[in-house]
């Protein structure tokens, strides 16, 4: 008989399993606002630096999303940026179902990034 050590927790990933679409669909709405996909990937997708700094927590959501506004050069606040971001996350119903029957077997779950 294994002796296997029990499960405590049970992980999911969020961008692309959990949530379905976002950035895509982020890009898409910054398209049709004028920006070019270059441009929005350029600042969004592979603005290392920036990302770097604002994952890590050196740079918080009102200065990140300011400085990716003037890049763009968009008038908007960037509580309407970052809420353009959010609505554009799709669920994965699938997921959704699997996470809440984790949680009714008993079992702690977790989300990652």
């Amino acid at each position: 008989m294994y002796n296997l050590p029990m499960i405590k927790v049970i992980c999911f990933d969020l961008d692309g399993v959990y949530f379905l679409n976002g950035k895509s669909n982020f890009l898409k709405a910054l398209d049709e606002l004028g920006v070019s996909e270059n441009g929005a990937k350029r600042v969004f997708l592979n603005s290392n630096e920036m990302n770097k700094q604002y994952k890590i927590g050196r740079m918080t959501d009102e200065e990140f999303w300011s400085l990716a506004l003037k890049e763009w050069n968009l008038q908007m606040t960037t509580q309407d940026i970052m809420d353009l971001l959010i609505n554009d996350y799709e669920t994965n119903p699938f997921v959704v179902e699997y996470v809440k029957k984790v949680k009714d077997a008993g079992y702690k779950k977790g989300l990652g990034f």
